[in-house]
């Protein structure tokens, strides 16, 4: 008899909403984060897909900006390195929005023109979460062709 009670006392306090949940905002992010990512670039005139992959740290402000971002990405298996900066968005529920402007790094050629990259996101605390490819556009807005699939994971880095 004490089981079933123990059993439905438990699964209680983990149902109950808002018991264990924490509220985030834009604040509870700020400091430096690893990052990778894998997936495509699927190519909207053939379907075809162009698999990337990126490794790379970002550093956030507290205040909704991304500093300063740099990646090593692979695409297609050219390998450059890029820069950027953005703007980012959190909801209490952790989930939220990145937006980035990407340039090549100082002396990298420019295989991509400029772009504006979007991410979405869902933080599990103020250190983990992941995230995905939302959209990829010239930075001055036009079509570039690709539609992104990717997976993104990211990992505060300068907390314990």
């Amino acid at each position: 008899m004490i089981r079933p009670t123990l059993l439905t006392a438990g699964l209680a306090i983990l149902l109950a909403p808002g018991l264990f949940s924490q509220s985030f905002s834009t604040q509870d992010f700020r400091g430096t984060y690893a990052f990778s990512f894998k997936g495509s670039l699927i190519r909207t005139t053939t379907g075809v897909p162009l698999p990337v992959t990126a490794l790379g740290v970002f550093t956030l402000d507290g205040q909704g900006k991304v500093t300063k971002a740099v990646r090593i990405l692979n695409a297609g298996g050219q390998v450059i390195r890029q820069t950027s900066t953005g703007t980012f968005t959190v909801n209490p529920d952790g989930t939220g929005t990145a937006t980035f402007i990407v340039l090549p790094a100082e002396g990298e050629p420019p295989v991509f023109p400029p772009t504006r990259e979007v991410f979405h996101f869902v933080f599990s605390n103020a250190r983990n979460g992941r995230g995905m490819g939302a959209s990829i556009v010239a930075a001055n807005g036009q079509d570039i062709g690709f539609v992104p699939v990717i997976r993104a994971e990211f990992v505060r880095q300068d907390i314990p």
